[in-house]
């Protein structure tokens, strides 16, 4: 249960780095340091509510479950990333800033 939690958190991780970086491009000026704040509010917060329900199901059942269900839902989110498209990976992100000459 730990390899596949463990393995889970993992991809959660580099799916949401990835997510991050690509949508950023849109934004040169703000892009990445929005994206940076959303990511970690919403790590936050799921943490929150994540403890509050494994702190519940381990009040009442045995704490293999808090582990079953933590993976389970890496695993639906692994299976969902691989639904991803590379849709924005087509945008074409003009770079106003660039000059012809490099100095």
């Amino acid at each position: 249960m730990m390899a596949f939690a463990s393995g889970s958190e993992a991809f959660v991780n580099v799916v949401s780095d990835a997510i991050m970086v690509i949508q950023s491009r849109k934004d040169k000026d703000f892009g990445s340091q929005d994206f940076v704040t959303l990511m970690y509010l919403s790590t936050g917060t799921g943490g929150i509510f994540g403890c509050i329900a494994g702190g519940l199901i381990t009040e009442y059942w045995h704490p293999k479950w808090v582990f079953f269900w933590y993976s389970f839902f890496g695993l639906i989110l692994a299976f969902t990333a691989t639904k991803l498209t590379m849709e924005s990976e087509r945008d074409k992100v003009v770079d106003t800033d660039a000059t012809s000459e490099i100095t």
